[in-house]
């Protein structure tokens, strides 16, 4: 399973990029796995702040975009609905 640490300095500095890497090896349709990558996501904050700066706000809806999509095949309603941001 992806290193919580890494995952948690790719929310925290918006990286969509390296969100995708971290979790590249992992099966998110596996409820198990999407649970907890919901769970760290929250765990960063990062969509929980208000950023000034434009880009750093639509770095972070891009985020947020691409987390719905890594744990869209995951079959548990509850996970996904989680992830309503």
């Amino acid at each position: 399973m992806f290193k919580y640490n890494d995952l948690i300095e790719a929310f925290r500095k918006l990286d969509v990029n390296k969100v995708a890497v971290v979790v590249a090896k992992d099966d998110l349709s596996n409820p198990d796995i999407a649970g907890t990558f919901v769970q760290t996501l929250r765990e960063s904050g990062c969509m929980l702040l208000k950023y000034p700066a434009p880009a750093k706000e639509k770095a972070r809806d891009e985020i947020a975009q691409r987390c719905v999509v890594l744990i869209s095949k995951c079959p548990e309603a509850a996970i996904r609905d989680d992830l309503s941001l």
